[in-house]
């Protein structure tokens, strides 16, 4: 019985522990997706997911996060925004040197996650402060806030930012396939169509635009994880939402949601470590 007791109240340092070291040591995740589409030279080519930043650090200058990106190589890295805090509290300069330095060695496609977009919308909050953020970017990054982008013949990128009320706290609103033709216009038939678009609520509303791969982020993870459940919460104070991360399908759609590298207002995990998604996209396309 005594032992017992010393289990359960040593139980909850273990799970802080466990937990403050999840924050401090992201993984690499990795996936393969399939398609009959022809992608062109895209085939099997290593591409790299980053979500949700939050001007976290992983050693010095993000020094463990630029190695752990080097030792994979990737061909291209496209980033599902927020890569800062939202807030007037912090700073822009851990999100800029990261993706300036990323710029200098890869191409790199990046679109706002809500955080960007809230700095976005409210100029009266927040100055110029998103202004300045996106035009510090280094000249070779593509900035797809709702503008597209050709890989090769064969294969499309576009960036998807929906205003922030479709980011709102507990209920979120009904997005309709013609919000996003308003803001993206139609997808391209003829293309295998790459949709970064942070949040994952509104995969339906994405498949039924077109897209054949989503790239998103935003829910990290769920916080905590439980054995086989999954997430706990997600930042829309979602309890147990069925999109916390991994790869999902919806007929021929499929998405890729990654658990991000960093947090803010709750700077816990558990069962749930950062991550950087790799991925192929490989074709059995026959001519």
């Amino acid at each position: 019985m005594e032992r017992l007791f010393c289990a359960m109240a040593a139980l909850p340092f273990i799970v802080i522990g466990k937990g403050m070291w999840e924050v401090r040591n992201f993984k690499i995740t990795k996936y393969q997706i399939d398609t009959n589409k022809d992608i062109g030279d895209l085939d099997g080519k290593k591409i790299m997911l980053i979500s949700d930043l939050h001007n976290c650090e992983y050693g010095k200058n993000n020094e463990k996060l630029f190695k752990a990106i080097d030792e994979v190589n990737p061909d291209y890295i496209m980033v599902a925004g927020d890569l800062v805090v939202g807030s007037t509290k912090y700073d822009t300069d851990i999100a800029l040197h990261f993706i300036n330095t990323i710029a200098k060695k890869y191409e790199v496609f990046y679109a706002n996650g809500n955080h960007e977009q809230r700095m976005r919308e409210n100029r009266h909050i927040y100055g110029t402060k998103y202004r300045k953020f996106i035009r510090s970017f280094d000249k070779s990054i593509h900035i797809l806030n709702n503008y597209s982008y050709d890989i090769n013949d064969k294969v499309r990128v576009t960036g998807f930012v929906a205003h922030n009320r479709f980011f709102s706290k507990f209920k979120l609103p009904e997005m309709k396939r013609r919000y996003i033709i308003k803001r993206i216009k139609k997808r391209d038939r003829s293309k295998y169509n790459i949709l970064i678009a942070h949040s994952p609520e509104y995969f339906e509303t994405y498949k039924n635009w077109g897209a054949d791969l989503v790239l998103s982020g935003h829910n990290h993870g769920g916080i905590v994880r439980l054995p086989f459940i999954g997430g706990v919460i997600s930042p829309q104070y979602k309890i147990f939402d069925r999109y916390d991360r991994g790869v999902f399908t919806k007929d021929s759609t499929k998405m890729i949601l990654s658990a991000g590298l960093g947090s803010h207002t709750i700077n816990f995990r558990f069962n749930n470590r950062p991550e950087i998604v790799v991925f192929t996209i490989n074709s059995s396309f026959k001519e």
